[in-house]
């Protein structure tokens, strides 16, 4: 199996659409998220007298920028919402409006916009886990050949640090023991599926692998990497084996899945890993 070969499934992948791969994501609250300081329209208080969700807001302007971004809808909410961080940023509700904000436009599924959202909040919130690894795993599906912002180096980078700054998490004091630790695995599980894809597209199979290998619930585009990055690797009997499971998943990759794994199994055992 030629270094050539390879190269073409990985751009396989893109050509038949990483953005059709997107669109069968779960929502962004089960896919990121967690590290802000508390969410919803009932959030900080948004004058003098406070709100039932938090602390209040005594400034005059700043109080009716937030009542204007909680009261407002669609588009015009992600507008109000992006203002008031970029004129509050130290307010006590600018990380939960900025990542709002995030959550919203990842729902559109506006690139550019949601890529623009996330460096806002995280110029608020650097640590936030799941923001990290939910902006690492759009950028390393959406990455085009020649693409220079945002960078496959910056999905790493994100997605590192979401796993470093996940594993000092501390459970909030009134949040059920199961509930933190499923979520801290659904961060990690995405971090480590952007990280698995950084470097199938990056051509370096061992750390693809073992990235995919820590995915608790993999989609047809991680496990589609994972049968390459093993096949690179020589290692024909597991690349089979994920071929034919992604086969079987619904998708744009369902067809090229079944192709490869057509392939992979007229290849022998296992060897070492192609010189060329």
């Amino acid at each position: 199996m030629s270094t050539e070969r390879i190269g073409k499934k990985i751009r396989t992948l893109t050509a038949v659409g990483l953005a059709s791969a997107l669109l069968g994501a779960p929502a962004f609250a089960q896919r990121g998220g967690g590290g802000g300081q508390g969410g919803g329209q009932g959030g900080p208080g948004a004058g003098p007298g406070g709100g039932p969700g938090g602390p209040t807001i005594t400034d005059p302007k700043e109080a009716d920028a937030y009542k204007a971004y909680v009261a407002a809808k669609g588009d015009d909410r992600i507008k109000k919402g992006t203002d008031f961080i970029t004129n509050y940023p130290k307010s006590v509700a600018a990380a939960t409006v900025g990542e709002q904000v995030v959550s919203l436009e990842y729902q559109k599924q506006d690139w550019p916009a949601f890529y623009s959202a996330s460096d806002k909040y995280l110029a608020i919130a650097p640590d936030d886990s799941g923001i990290l690894a939910v902006t690492a795993w759009v950028i390393a599906r959406n990455f085009k050949d020649g693409q220079t912002s945002p960078t496959l180096d910056q999905a790493e980078k994100d997605a590192k640090h979401a796993l470093d700054t996940l594993a000092t998490k501390q459970k909030p004091p009134n949040m059920p023991d199961d509930q933190f630790t499923k979520g801290k695995a659904t961060i990690a599980s995405q971090a480590h599926s952007a990280l698995g894809l950084v470097y199938g597209r990056q051509q370096k199979p061992t750390e693809a692998a073992a990235e995919l290998e820590q995915v608790a619930n993999p989609d047809g585009t991680d496990v589609y990497i994972l049968g390459a990055s093993y096949e690179m690797l020589g290692k024909h009997v597991e690349a089979t084996q994920e071929f034919k499971k992604c086969a079987t998943m619904p998708g744009v990759l369902q067809q090229p899945c079944g192709q490869n794994a057509d392939q992979t199994s007229k290849e022998g055992p296992d060897g070492p890993p192609p010189s060329n």
